[in-house]
C-alpha cells in the first residue's frame, strides 16, 4: 500500500482510489469474477479485454490497468470495489506495529501516541533492573521491539519514513533521561562510575560485544542510518522515462541526429507524432510486462 500510495503521489500528485483502476493487477480482477460466479468464457473475454497489445517503441502485454474510456473498465473497477464490501473501503485508521496510514502526506507515519505509553513501560522495567548487564539487556530488547514495530527502512516507506524513526529515537532518549546529556551512554557511564568508581570509559567500550570485554549496547539510531534505502525513487525513474520517451519519440518521426534531436527535445509535446506512437499522456496509466 505504501508503495501504490508513492506512485500515484508521483504520477498523479494524488495517493486517492480514483486512480486505482489503473493499477489494479488482472489477476486481482479475474479473480473476483470467478468468486462472483463469472463463467470462465466470460473471464477468457475480459482477460482479453484487459490484456490488448500496447504499442509503445515495441509490443508490450499488460499485466495490471484498465483501459481508459470504456464503460466495461469501469465495470471491472467497481467489480473490484464491491469485493472489499456492500460499502467500498473499510473505514477508520490503516495501521502495522506503530505505523498509521496519514491521508494528509500519502505515506504511513510513527504514531506518537503509541510511543508514549511504550515510554512509561520501557521506563519501568529499566527501573525494575539490579545490575548494570541486566539494564542494557532490558534496554536493548525494548530498542530492538521499538524499531521493528515502528516499520524498518524500505524504499516503499521513502526518506522521510527514516526521519521519522530517527527523530522518535532521539524523543525515546530525551524521555528517558531528561537531566542526561549523552543518553543511555552517559546513563551507564554515571551509574559504573557511582557503583564501581571508574571514570572515564571510552565510547567504545559501551557498544563493544561482551565476549569482547563490552556491554554490547545497542546503537538504533547507528542502525537506522546503516538500513537507510538506497533505492532509485519514483521521481528519477519518470524523469529517466519522459527523456528515453522524448528520444525515441523523435526517432519517430525521423530526427535522427544527435544535434537536431536536442534542439526538438523541449518541444517534445508540441511535436506532431508519428501515428504508431503512443502519446506520453497515455504511458502513465498502465504497468506494463
Amino acid at each position: 500500500m505504501a508503495t501504490e500510495a508513492r506512485l500515484n503521489t508521483t504520477l498523479h500528485r494524488s495517493h486517492d482510489l480514483e486512480w486505482s483502476e489503473h493499477s489494479l493487477p488482472h489477476q486481482s480482477i479475474l479473480t473476483v469474477l470467478k468468486f462472483f460466479g463469472v463463467s470462465e468464457e466470460w473471464c477468457l473475454f475480459f482477460q482479453r479485454f484487459l490484456r490488448a497489445p500496447l504499442r509503445y517503441d515495441k509490443v508490450y502485454t499488460q499485466l495490471r490497468g484498465t483501459p481508459v474510456g470504456y464503460a466495461l473498465s469501469t465495470v471491472l473497477s467497481l467489480a473490484w470495489a464491491g469485493s472489499v464490501g456492500p460499502t467500498g473501503l473499510p473505514t477508520g485508521d490503516i495501521r502495522c506495529g506503530f505505523l498509521r496510514f496519514d491521508p494528509s502526506e500519502a505515506r504511513f507515519i510513527i504514531d506518537q501516541k503509541e510511543i508514549d505509553f511504550h515510554i512509561t513501560e520501557l521506563r519501568r522495567q529499566l527501573a525494575s533492573t539490579k545490575s548494570v548487564f541486566g539494564w542494557v539487556n532490558a534496554y536493548n530488547k525494548y530498542m530492538a521491539f521499538m524499531r521493528n514495530f515502528g516499520g524498518r527502512p524500505a524504499p516503499c516507506f521513502g526518506k522521510a519514513h527514516v526521519t521519522d524513526i530517527i527523530d522518535t529515537i532521539s524523543r525515546i532518549q530525551k524521555e528517558l533521561f531528561p537531566d542526561i546529556q549523552g543518553g543511555a551512554v552517559e546513563y551507564l557511564r554515571s551509574v559504573i562510575g557511582t557503583r564501581f568508581g571508574i571514570k572515564d570509559l571510552p565510547q567504545g567500550h559501551f557498544y563493544l560485544p561482551i565476549s569482547s570485554g563490552g556491554l554490547e549496547l545497542r546503537h538504533p539510531m547507528l542502525e537506522t542510518f546503516a538500513s537507510m534505502p538506497r533505492a532509485q525513487g519514483f521521481e528519477n525513474l519518470v524523469k529517466s522515462d519522459e527523456r528515453r520517451y522524448g528520444t525515441r519519440s523523435l526517432k519517430s518521426n525521423g530526427m535522427t541526429g544527435t544535434t537536431e534531436r536536442r534542439k526538438k527535445l523541449a518541444e517534445v509535446e508540441t511535436t506532431p507524432l508519428a501515428e504508431s506512437f503512443l502519446p506520453q499522456s497515455k504511458t502513465k496509466w498502465h504497468a506494463l510486462d
